[in-house]
């Protein structure tokens, strides 16, 4: 029913990581490879206001593409498995797929203030790629309930990388009231990146 066309959308979640991982880059260090940037500096703008406006009119198509994919993949599983999707049944589907937008938008972003700091998109993408495969194939069994499997492992220090909470509600691990949580984290995570890329910016001001 619902379920299995949720699950059937989410399985293939993980190939959006790479994607956004790369695009973080892709999308953040033309400015700065062209020369518009310093263009920019030159005519008075802030090189941190610049790159975090840039940061977000790139993030925002990431998140609507990513939202978009998954409900018309929703509405078709939906259709094959025969099943009338509901209002709730959506309500429910469209806060996760929002939830990992903003997670993928994290995984962006961090991407983007790798480059700020090494300066290098080579150098940003081969370290946030070398990040993603550590947390996929380091804690597995985090991407299950912990808490439910008794904790057995520590969920520290995976639960620090949007990864983690991407392949949590992507395996429907997390629902209901328990999205509010990687919710507020990728919220705050998406915050620390634009920080972390401010701060970064600023030091080349100096």
């Amino acid at each position: 029913g619902y379920s299995s066309a949720a699950s059937d959308v989410y399985k293939r979640q993980v190939l959006w990581i790479p994607v956004a991982a790369v695009y973080g880059v892709a999308a953040f260090s033309p400015d700065f490879a062209c020369g518009a940037a310093r263009v920019s500096r030159a005519r008075g703008a802030s090189l941190a206001a610049s790159g975090c406006a840039r940061m977000l009119t790139a993030f925002v198509p990431l998140a609507l593409l990513y939202v978009a994919a998954c409900s018309a993949a929703f509405a078709f599983k939906s259709a094959q498995y025969g099943v009338a999707a509901g209002f709730s049944d959506w309500a429910g589907f469209l806060f996760a797929a929002w939830v990992n937008a903003l997670l993928l938008c994290s995984v962006a972003a961090w991407s983007a203030a790798l480059y700020a700091v090494v300066r290098s998109a080579f150098g940003a993408t081969f370290i946030q790629l070398g990040l993603v495969v550590i947390v996929l194939l380091g804690y597995p069994s985090a991407y299950g309930s912990a808490a439910a499997a008794g904790a057995a492992s520590p969920v520290f220090p995976w639960c620090l990388s949007p990864v983690f909470h991407l392949m949590n509600v992507s395996s429907l691990c997390v629902q209901g009231a328990g999205l509010l949580a990687p919710a507020i984290y990728s919220i705050a995570s998406c915050g620390l990146a634009f920080a972390a890329v401010g701060i970064a910016l600023r030091a080349r001001e100096v």
